[in-house]
């Protein structure tokens, strides 16, 4: 109904616009037409006349050569300017302008731009048959430029590459877009970061690799972009660091450690930058410190440490870094002091120190660095002729309750064994007591009890893991006794308040024998 009520007034406007824009749409090839027709009654006309010829000045020219020279000159302009042949384009020097398209091959030889599908702005250079091929330059999406060089079918072959704010990045060989051959990387600063061999676009083979202020950092084999095989790491002052081989970036296999001044520190096995295997550590003077095995940076399995003066301080068995095993011990002059088991570092376990003439001072067990003749307690006597020698001097005492004792004396060693004997079973027979008579030992042990029991008795007057009573044991003679861990200490001083003896017994392994 609206459609019907509207239809009088819009059709005469349809016809007074429409129908003029319809007309107006085929001017130009009617335009077009007419020129062609014109130029044809022209040039094919027989007769010449008066109307033949257009007035210019003072003269007369043929309308034929006016269409001949407009023509002659819409084709130099269509193939000069609008879409010019290749030689025509090197002729006049004119870059043409290509649009890739899916499924139409560019066939282009020549210089030319090239825009890709979605209209960035691709290449400019050299194309044969439509493929890049000599010089030329490529672009990224935002049209900077990105790399530029020689190209061979298609693949740039050798030269740079850029960031987009046109910082030189690379320069060199490619290989299927990749960093290939022989080259150079560039800090932001354009300071060399990398020159040398290339592979699928990381460093590989040999080369040197250079710091942002341009001093070598290292100079030798690469795989992957890391150090790899034979190499120098420097300083950044130019002194060697690091002589000799690599894997993955880290010193691995056979090398040189050196200090700034050229001290070498170390000679010998890596992995994984760790010291590793034979090697010889060194003193800052050049003097050697270690030498022997290691493992991830420790001194581990059999090795000799020295002090500075270049004589040997340990040789023996390490682990994690401490003395751990059989092993010997010398004093800063190169003397013997300690040979047997150890322990975290300290004595401990079976061993003997040596006193200045070489000879064992004492041959027995070790507890944390200190003898401990506590360990004797509850052996037979057998056993003690086994790890001591045979006793120079016996003696059987008569007890009060009627067991007798055998006195077993060694005076190299300044130490006595009460051995409990049975005469129904000389097996249960074992050592009741240890007695020492050697100054020096005693007294550092009656020093250390003393000082330990002050410090118990100070924090807490009422402690009981360290007892300690004093008795007379004749109007000259007095004994202080301490009792530690079920073990009992009877340190036996002269009228003068010298120590004369100390004697060791008790002990839950001395009543575990006996029982």
């Amino acid at each position: 109904m609206i459609e019907s009520m509207i239809k009088p007034f819009i059709a005469p406007l349809q016809k007074k616009i429409a129908v003029p824009l319809k007309q107006s749409a085929a001017l130009p090839k009617l335009a077009v037409k007419k020129a062609a027709d014109a130029c044809k009654t022209i040039l094919t006309a027989k007769e010449v006349t008066k109307q033949s010829y257009v007035p210019i000045g003072h003269y007369y020219v043929q309308k034929k050569l006016i269409v001949i020279v407009a023509l002659v000159l819409l084709a130099l302009v269509y193939f000069i300017w609008i879409k010019p042949p290749a030689f025509v384009s090197r002729m006049f020097g004119f870059v043409p302008t290509f649009h890739e398209q899916t499924g139409t091959p560019l066939t282009y030889t020549g210089k030319a731009k090239v825009f890709d599908q979605a209209g960035w702005f691709k290449y400019e250079g050299e194309l044969k048959d439509g493929v890049f091929q000599g010089p030329g330059k490529l672009y990224d999406p935002k049209g900077k430029l990105n790399r530029q060089g020689e190209f061979d079918k298609g693949q740039l072959t050798s030269g740079e590459e850029l960031v987009p704010d046109g910082t030189l990045l690379y320069r060199g060989d490619f290989a299927e877009g990749l960093y290939t051959g022989t080259g150079t990387l560039f800090h932001p600063n354009g300071k060399i970061r990398y020159q040398g061999e290339f592979q699928a676009g990381l460093p590989a083979g040999k080369g040197k690799a250079f710091d942002e202020h341009g001093k070598v950092m290292y100079e030798g084999g690469f795989a992957g972009g890391l150090y790899s095989g034979d190499g120098i790491e420097y300083y950044s002052g130019g002194a060697v660091m690091y002589q000799g081989q690599f894997l993955a970036g880290k010193y691995n296999g056979t090398g040189k450690l050196l200090a700034e001044s050229g001290t070498v520190l170390y000679e010998g096995g890596f992995t994984n930058g760790l010291y590793s295997g034979e090697g010889t550590e060194y003193f800052g003077t050049g003097s050697a410190k270690y030498k022997g095995a290691f493992m991830a940076g420790r001194y581990s399995g059999t090795g000799q440490a020295y002090y500075e003066n270049g004589n040997p301080k340990y040789s023996g068995d390490f682990v994690a870094g401490v003395y751990s095993g059989n092993g010997e011990a010398f004093s800063e002059n190169g003397q013997p002091i300690y040979k047997g088991r150890f322990a975290g570092g300290l004595y401990d376990g079976l061993g003997q120190q040596l006193g200045k003439d070489g000879k064992p001072t004492y041959l027995g067990f070790f507890r944390q660095g200190q003898p401990d003749y506590t360990a004797f307690l509850g052996m037979t006597g057998a056993k003690i002729e086994e790890l001591l020698g045979k006793a120079p001097e016996t003696t059987v005492v008569d007890t009060p309750d009627g067991t007798p004792e055998l006195l077993m004396s060694y005076r190299n060693y300044r130490m006595a064994f009460t051995v409990k004997l049975s005469q129904s079973d000389p097996q249960t027979s074992y050592i009741a007591a240890v007695k020492l008579t050697e100054p020096d030992t005693i007294e550092a042990l009656a020093a250390s009890f003393e000082e330990r029991y002050r410090k118990l008795v100070k924090d807490d007057p009422k402690q009981t893991m360290l007892a300690k009573t004093s008795l007379s044991v004749s109007p000259d003679e007095r004994r202080i006794i301490y009792i530690a861990d079920s073990y009992v200490y009877r340190f036996l001083y002269s009228p003068a308040h010298t120590l004369k003896e100390l004697e060791v017994s008790g002990g839950q392994k001395a009543e575990k024998t006996k029982h």
